[in-house]
């Protein structure tokens, strides 16, 4: 059964882009534990070192544990449809 349309292989793209570029994003916060973290949105930034700091970096561990890799693959170019 073929269900795929260029709608919904633009959908799973941007899907899949997204988040890449969201678990990309908060691996670069674990990535530099020496640098305050900023929320935006007119927020104060949290120093590095701080206790609030240490406890963001434990929610982004806990965050990417949740998210890890979508449950699901797309190959638009598989030959047979079937997804």
């Amino acid at each position: 059964m073929k269900i795929v349309n260029s709608e919904f292989a633009e959908f799973i793209q941007d899907l899949t882009s997204w988040h890449e570029q969201k678990v990309a994003d908060l691996q670069l916060v674990l990535a530099k534990p020496d640098a305050s973290i900023s929320l935006g949105n007119g927020l104060p930034d949290i120093q590095a070192g701080s206790e609030k700091a240490k406890g963001v970096r434990i929610g982004i561990i806990l965050a990417l544990s949740v998210l890890g890799e979508l449950p699901f693959s797309f190959d638009e170019d598989d030959d047979d449809g079937d997804y």
